[in-house]
Parts: structure tokens; C-alpha cells; sequence
């Protein structure tokens, strides 16, 4: 297949790009993949900000697919709490002010909600759930949500 006036995404490109935009993104990923290769076997392990880990028991120095995973689980751990902590304050949320919001589906990093709007408008629920998902965690950098 071949696309024309597009470029075909993949995770090198992605990573290279964020890097280049984003070069402490890239220092911090490398001194990951860095530590956990200069690691006791028995320490071999990759942790999120909240207590999500990933093993390397691995003998001998890690291979480049083995410090790629590393990087890639760096990023992914971090993503999967922080959705599961905005899902809990959204689900708090919703109760506490009785709002007549539900997650009906969660695909990927997106979230589709079902209300009735004859109770509550679009705008009111947008708004809440935007403030919700960016204020949920509080992170170095601004999280951003895209409504649609």
C-alpha cells in the first residue's frame, strides 16, 4: 500500500519526533533503559510514578528490543494510571454533584460518555469532564483534552 502526500506513521518516527521536540522526554527514556541495564538481575524492573512495574530478569546486558520495551513500558505504565485515576474522579465526580453522566466505552486513551440532555446540557457535562481529565493528576507537564 502506499500513501500519497502522507507520511505513514510508526513508532520510531513518533518517538523520534517527540524527541526532537521534546529532548528531556528522550534523556529521561534512555537513562531507563540506562539504569535497568546496569542493574543486579534481581532489580531489573521498570516502575510508574504510582507502583506499576515491569520485570527484565534477563542474564547478561539487556538487547536493544529489551531496552525498547523498557522505554515503551516507562510510558505506557504512566499512561494506564493516570487513566484509571481520571476515570475513578470522573465516576466521584458524576455522584457527588448528581450528575446523570455514563462511561459507556473506553478505547484506547478515549472516553465515550451517555447523558440525557433533557437533565443536563452538553455544555455543563463537556466542561466538567475537561476539568476532570486535565486537573486529575497532578503531573510536571499540562495534560490536554480534546472533545469531540
Amino acid at each position: 500500500m502506499t500513501c500519497v502526500g502522507v507520511q505513514p506513521f510508526t513508532a520510531h518516527g513518533i518517538v523520534r519526533d517527540l524527541t526532537s521536540t521534546y529532548p528531556c522526554i528522550g534523556t529521561y527514556l534512555d537513562g531507563v533503559a540506562g539504569a535497568l541495564d546496569k542493574a543486579p538481575i534481581t532489580e531489573r524492573h521498570v516502575k510508574s510514578l504510582w507502583g506499576r512495574g515491569r520485570c527484565f530478569y534477563h542474564e547478561g546486558q539487556l538487547t536493544d528490543r529489551e531496552k525498547r520495551q523498557a522505554k515503551n513500558a516507562a510510558v505506557q505504565m504512566l499512561e494506564a494510571d493516570v487513566f484509571k485515576i481520571t476515570l475513578l474522579e470522573l465516576h466521584r465526580a458524576f455522584r457527588a454533584e448528581n450528575l446523570p453522566v455514563k462511561m459507556v466505552l473506553l478505547l484506547h486513551d478515549g472516553i465515550w460518555f451517555t447523558f440525557p440532555h433533557e437533565r443536563v446540557t452538553v455544555t455543563r457535562v463537556t466542561e466538567e469532564i475537561q476539568k476532570i481529565m486535565e486537573n486529575s493528576v497532578g503531573l510536571s507537564v499540562p495534560l490536554k483534552v480534546e472533545m469531540r
